[in-house]
């Protein structure tokens, strides 16, 4: 995977979640800034179960709903790119 890519994404992710905590100020319990790769993406993620488990009010659900779904594009886009970039190899190779 492309770090310039993964930084992207990241980044993606930091500035809906940044929309999200202006409206709603329990968001920023999540460790939402920085994000740089991947691996905080995953952090993250884990953050947000434990935040998930504290936090049971109807409001809470919807905005962890939120996040999830913001984290959902964001591994959609890194496979996405993973399958072309792994496609974009095999057709190099086999045109040698």
């Amino acid at each position: 995977m492309d770090s310039t890519l993964e930084a992207k994404i990241a980044r993606d992710v930091e500035h809906e979640l940044a929309r999200l905590v202006i409206r709603s100020p329990r968001l920023a319990e999540l460790p939402i800034t920085p994000l740089f790769d991947v691996n905080d993406l995953v952090r993250l993620e884990l953050a947000l179960d434990r935040f998930a488990q504290a936090h049971r009010s109807r409001r809470s659900r919807r905005l962890v709903e939120s996040v999830r779904a913001i984290l959902s594009v964001a591994r959609t886009r890194l496979r996405v790119a993973s399958t072309v970039r792994q496609a974009v190899a095999i057709a190099d190779q086999s045109l040698r």
